[in-house]
């Protein structure tokens, strides 16, 4: 009886690979995202303080403009952060579908595996099943023979 041998099984780890480095990329990707919306927190807050020293309006003129001037550039940080948040949302978009993309292709490959799998074994059942059918017949042309000899 033969073993089983998958011809695929060096494309299945290649695969196998693939989806584990789409798992950690797509890892990454979520932890950037995180940090990247961690930054936009900070920077909203750094503009909430702006905004609230320019509305105290306390101080002199030169207070004021410096107020405005810390508010005008925690607003152009914001938007950066919030542009970058953007920007890693949609790699981790993009890293979410190569994993799919990855997992699909290891699953069809492993479903072919099983599949053809199980024809071995049902190949290996009918040889058996022959074989067997096989000793059985031969024991009774043995017995029959025997009960001739015998009269």
């Amino acid at each position: 009886m033969k073993r089983f041998t998958f011809p695929l099984e060096a494309v299945k780890r290649v695969r196998a690979h693939v989806e584990r480095q789409a798992q950690a990329e797509l890892g990454r990707r979520m932890t950037a995202h995180a940090a990247a919306e961690r930054a936009l927190a900070a920077r909203a807050q750094t503009l909430a303080r702006a905004n609230a020293r320019l509305r105290a309006a306390s101080g002199t003129a030169a207070s004021l403009v410096q107020a405005d001037r810390e508010r005008s550039a925690a607003l152009l940080h914001l938007e950066s952060a919030d542009a970058e948040r953007e920007g890693e949302r949609t790699l981790v978009v993009g890293a979410r579908q190569r994993l799919a993309q990855a997992s699909q292709q290891l699953e069809t490959l492993e479903r072919l595996e099983e599949k053809r799998r199980k024809e071995h074994r049902e190949a290996l059942w009918r040889e058996e099943e022959a074989l067997l059918q096989d000793v059985v017949q031969a024991r009774s042309a043995r017995r029959a023979q025997g009960g001739r000899i015998g009269l």
